[in-house]
């Protein structure tokens, strides 16, 4: 698959030789949009409180619609026990997938985001439970299976309306043999009114590796000598950055593929590539980055 992908993008780039820029843009749009999914061999995996378990039903049903996992798996925190919660969250989603329900009580997100990275694979979207990913999204997972370093272990998905900021940069991906620029997040940034250490945009994650027990275990039990009142202020994307960098990565690539139900008001749709463009071209700027001009 991902050489196909790799040819169909090299052909588009060849192209621009001949064809008009806008044309050759298109082309290159398509190429990455080629790959058509009719099922998505992977777990979606989210995590929530008890509070919020309409979640399920108002947002996650569109991602499983959307994705057509094999497993839709829910840790749901502040619960002792199962009972009556699977058969809530199969009503939730119309039955329409197999679904695995793991009751915590921990009372913060940052042990059930570890919890939920623990049991991933490679391949596996971890999303808030309010988010709703774009419907090119499939496609994209894809492409990001393809990418390779130890900066593409974990990749961001932001809000369709996302703009870089302060702490992001472009880095370059490499898809096989050829190289793309995206933006991305510097995880350590030393700046005044900015967190020391920090993910960057999660309203999804693709696990893009298989997670690391032992670096999980360590922030499990270094977030158990918390005390609990305090554990539930630490921001669940500092704990992210803390794992991505005990695991070599220093940059979070991002996309805008998604959008946050509660904060964007409504539906937004992802146009083109999503950012991403390959770094030899010389097409015009696009979405939120421009080409660069080697």
């Amino acid at each position: 698959m991902a050489s196909i992908i790799r040819a169909r993008i090299s052909n588009a780039i060849s192209s621009r030789a001949s064809l008009s820029e806008d044309r050759a843009f298109l082309l290159i749009s398509k190429a990455f949009l080629w790959v058509n999914i009719s099922l998505i061999a992977v777990k979606l995996i989210t995590y929530l409180p008890i509070s919020r378990v309409r979640d399920i039903g108002d947002y996650q049903y569109d991602n499983i619609k959307l994705l057509r996992p094999r497993e839709f798996v829910v840790f749901i925190d502040n619960v002792n026990n199962l009972e009556g919660l699977e058969d809530m969250v199969y009503e939730a989603v119309r039955e329409s997938v197999d679904v695995k329900v793991i009751p915590v009580n921990v009372g913060n997100r940052s042990e059930t985001l570890l919890m939920a990275l623990s049991i991933a694979e490679r391949g596996d979207i971890i999303v808030n439970s309010d988010v709703i990913l774009d419907n090119k999204f499939p496609r994209f997972l894809e492409i990001v299976k393809a990418m390779s370093g130890n900066n593409t272990q974990l990749i961001g998905i932001a809000d369709a309306n996302e703009r870089p900021g302060p702490r992001d940069t472009t880095m370059t991906i490499k898809i096989g043999n050829d190289e793309y620029a995206v933006n991305a997040t510097r995880i350590v940034y030393n700046k005044r009114g900015h967190s020391p250490v920090f993910f960057g945009p999660k309203q999804a994650i693709i696990v893009n590796h298989t997670p690391n027990k032992p670096v999980i275990d360590a922030l499990m039990d270094g977030l158990g000598k918390v005390p609990r009142q305090i554990r539930q202020c630490v921001a669940d994307e500092t704990i992210l950055g803390l794992y991505a960098l005990m695991i070599g990565q220093r940059l979070t690539p991002w996309l805008p593929a998604a959008y946050n139900a509660l904060a964007s008001g409504g539906s937004v749709h992802v146009i083109g590539t999503l950012g991403l463009m390959p770094t030899t071209c010389s097409l015009r700027p696009y979405t939120l980055m421009a080409c660069r001009n080697l």
